[in-house]
């Protein structure tokens, strides 16, 4: 919306919310589950009600067929994408959130607050109870956006008729003042009344003024509707390119107590368009069992070029039911000739008793052993406790291959013993030093011969990304065919857009959700030795591999491949960045050895993931008001929007007080009220902030504010320091009244910052802490990125890092090495 510009006092407002308001502005993310209903749904019109137009939705009444109706709802959200350049569609990954939090807080979407919610998002603030004794209720938000110069201001302004009567937009253009006013109140009306009268009075008065109304809150511009045309016009043509497919099932299998489904479709090779171009089958389908919605599917094919391709090709794709009849509608579009299958099948998913075995060379593993993960055959590492893990830890396995012999157990590619018989498990000594690692768990038969392999990597952190290939395996060989099974670690708050597979350099599939299974790949001849990859995608364009080479005869079963990116700030001798540095001014050395640059950027405003750790321990009774404000003033003038930050505070043990956000009302609620108390566990919960940060990508920062002095923490601080380097997190430490002659807290603090490439500040007074917040945030957001692969791959324990610059006077900052 573009709105003016608000008054400062209006401004000035959120800093004096309620805490009723803040607790108002927190249930915002906190919404009931929502999903958008399907094309064939007629809630789904509903469901978009605020944004489709009476032409719009005349089209959609008229459409009778499930592929034509979702493709209409892919087109709708297409034209309403606020960014198109992202993967992300930002508007429909919101709007059922939206919609289901208008229901909850705001009295549904039909009302005026639930309305503008749905099309402008939650508010940066409200004000509420405000001059209750002239006013009727009333309600101000507040939003703002990024302008040229300044924030744009946009203010709307709810009250109600009656005290029973939900609150509606009030019309600065259509209705008076007056409206506003107790009909008892005197002088109503006079903006004198209420500044002389009411305590925020002017807050109020300004944001009527600055008030807009219903024509711009509660409607949207509608989109170019020439894509209708184009919609209809791809009706007519799609109708005269219907290609004939064939489509067959099978049942394999069942996982738990679900029947592995697995489709084959058969495209006529006359379909897929030109002879030396690949083409992109779509294949959208949805599972129905009576009326209700039991299973949505959508998958991309890369098929080869036609002129390399007999007269048909197959697909195949895998799902999940529960044993009973269905209803399946299904849709296969080629992208280049436009043509269209449609089909609507009954499904008879039958139960499985027993996993069936497949006939040798058609399957992805010998004749003698099933290739479906059903509960006989089930191999895996059970879940292992939460948290950082240090000590003894038991590790259970659940086996159900009936021709295991024995599983080896690793920790960290090293052999730590080998059980016979069940129950499969092991007693693990992690060592008191927090660290990560990697568990394996490797299933022989009688012959020492693997059958299954299962890997865990412990103390990854809660925010770990990546995806692992659990089919094929390495030490198997396949002849004509293998299977794709892939397995996804999404971090909290994030979601995945699709996991991509490839054979070999050619992209064979994309799948959009889970089970991420690929069945029936073909090798490019019988026996060929080839790789498979991968690739999860977020929608936020953030990506994770995994790769697996097969029938390699025993050279070759497992590639490790450690890419290193580093961040580095270059500083003169006064402090200030050094800029205008190219690849060629830097050498980066590991152990010793130099490794020649892959990647060399420039970064700038680059997002910065932050976690402020502070001391609420006893020994900071003084200092704790000043610790408070100052945790306040580095959110206000650091985190920006493409930010997020997390808040712990500690004592006697760390608290994870606010988890990741860039929402200030939320950072600034885990700040209130801190009270010091108890002892100093100050290298435990450095240890603590560095876990939680563990697996983002990105510019990763710790900033603790601390009296430096530690009473009674679990890890030492040599142990502390050792985590820290391997954390890739940098760490800026900011000693509070910290006395020169408290050499020992000084050192701590000093040696965290330079072992992890941050920086160490020694204040006596809060007044400071703003110049101290410009030198972190032109720290973080004014570096350089080196990203190399090591030549040392493989190799074991801490690598030693040196930058060199060939540039006179000038300082490095970075990490000085790194755990593999």
């Amino acid at each position: 919306m573009n709105c003016p510009v608000a008054h400062d006092s209006l401004l000035s407002a959120q800093r004096r919310r309620t805490p009723l308001l803040a607790l108002t502005l927190l249930v915002f993310g906190i919404s009931a589950s929502a999903i958008e209903p399907p094309a064939t749904d007629p809630a789904w019109l509903e469901f978009v009600g605020p944004l489709i137009t009476e032409q719009e939705a005349a089209v959609f009444r008229r459409l009778d067929r499930h592929f034509e109706r979702s493709e209409f709802v892919d087109r709708f959200w297409r034209v309403r994408d606020p960014d198109p350049a992202t993967p992300r569609n930002e508007l429909r990954s919101v709007w059922a959130e939206r919609m289901a939090t208008a229901e909850a807080d705001f009295d549904g979407a039909h009302t005026d607050r639930g309305r503008a919610f749905l099309l402008n998002g939650p508010p940066k603030f409200i004000l509420s109870d405000l001059c209750t004794e002239i006013l009727r209720p009333i309600e101000i938000w507040v939003y703002e956006t990024p302008g040229d110069d300044a924030k744009d201001v946009t203010t709307l302004v709810f009250f109600s008729a009656d005290e029973r009567d939900m609150l509606g937009l009030w019309d600065r253009d259509s209705q008076s003042i007056l409206d506003l006013w107790r009909p008892t109140k005197k002088g109503a009306g006079e903006v004198q009344t209420l500044t002389r009268r009411c305590r925020r009075g002017r807050e109020v008065t300004d944001a009527l003024q600055q008030a807009i109304g219903s024509s711009v809150a509660l409607h949207q511009s509608p989109p170019n509707l020439d894509w209708l045309l184009d919609f209809e016009r791809s009706r007519i043509a799609g109708a005269q390119e219907r290609m004939k497919c064939e489509l067959e099932f099978e049942y394999p299998g069942r996982v738990q107590e679900r029947t592995i489904v697995d489709g084959r479709l058969t495209v006529p090779t006359e379909a897929l368009g030109s002879e030396d171009r690949a083409e992109i089958v779509s294949v959208e389908g949805e599972i129905f069992r009576g009326d209700r919605l039991a299973d949505r599917f959508r998958y991309r094919f890369d098929i080869a070029p036609a002129g390399s391709l007999t007269t048909m090709v197959d697909v195949t794709f895998r799902r999940l039911l529960t044993p009973g009849a269905y209803r399946l509608q299904l849709t296969v579009r080629t992208l280049q000739t436009g043509a269209v299958f449609h089909s609507v099948e009954a499904l008879h998913v039958p139960t499985i008793r027993e996993p069936p075995l497949r006939p040798g060379g058609s399957g992805t593993a010998p004749a003698s052993r099933p290739t479906t993960d059903t509960p006989e055959r089930i191999f895996k590492i059970r879940p292992v406790p939460r948290g950082l893990l240090t000590g003894r830890l038991r590790v259970d396995v659940q086996a159900g291959h009936a021709d295991i012999a024995s599983v080896v157990f690793l920790l960290d590619g090293r052999q730590v013993m080998t059980k016979g018989r069940p129950p499969f498990s092991v007693e693990l000594d992690l060592g008191r030093r927090p660290r990560t690692h990697t568990l394996e768990a490797l299933a022989l038969d009688s012959a020492g011969e693997e059958v299954a392999r299962d890997l865990v990597p412990l103390n990854v952190g809660p925010h770990r990304f990546a995806v692992r290939l659990l089919e094929p395996r390495s030490a198997h060989r396949y002849d004509e065919r293998l299977s794709i099974h892939a397995d996804v670690d999404v971090p909290p708050g994030e979601k995945l857009d699709r996991v991509d597979f490839y054979l070999n350099e050619t992209r064979i599939a994309a799948h959009y959700q889970p089970p991420f299974v690929q069945p029936a790949v073909a090798l490019p001849a019988r026996g060929a030795s080839a790789y498979v990859r991968a690739v999860a995608m977020l929608d936020d364009g953030n990506s994770a591999e995994d790769i697996v080479i097969v029938n390699t005869g025993g050279t070759l079963d497992h590639v490790q491949v450690d890419f290193v990116e580093l961040y580095a700030s270059i500083v003169d001798r006064t402090g200030e960045p050094v800029e205008g540095l190219q690849k060629h001014d830097f050498t980066v050395l590991e152990d010793g050895i130099e490794q020649p640059l892959r990647r060399f950027e420039t970064v700038r405003d680059l997002p910065i993931n932050a976690a402020i750790v502070i001391d609420t321990s006893i020994s900071m009774v003084e200092e704790i008001n000043e610790a408070e404000e100052a945790a306040r003033r580095f959110f206000d003038s650091v985190i920006e929007p493409k930010d997020r930050a997390a808040v712990v505070v500690f004592s006697d043990q760390p608290q994870l007080k606010v988890t990741l956000t860039n929402d200030l009302q939320r950072l600034a609620a885990g700040l209130s009220g801190l009270e010091a108390d108890g002892e100093t566990t100050l290298y435990d919960s450095v240890v603590f902030g560095l876990y939680y940060l563990l697996g983002l990508r990105g510019k990763k920062a710790l900033i603790l504010l601390t009296d430096g002095l530690d009473s009674q923490s679990r890890y030492s601080f040599d142990e502390t320091l050792e985590f820290a380097r391997s954390a890739g997190v940098a760490i800026y430490p900011i000693g509070l009244s910290i006395s020169p002659r408290e050499f020992e807290a000084q050192r701590v603090l000093r040696q965290l910052a330079v072992e992890t490439g941050g920086e160490h500040y020694f204040i006596g007074r809060a007044s400071e802490l703003t110049r101290i917040y410009d030198e972190i945030q032109r720290d973080l957001r004014s570096q350089y990125m080196l990203g190399y692969q090591s030549s040392q791959s493989g190799a074991d324990g801490f690598r030693r890092l040196e930058i060199r610059v060939a540039r006179p006077d000038v300082e490095v900052k970075t990490i000085p090495g790194y755990y593999p």
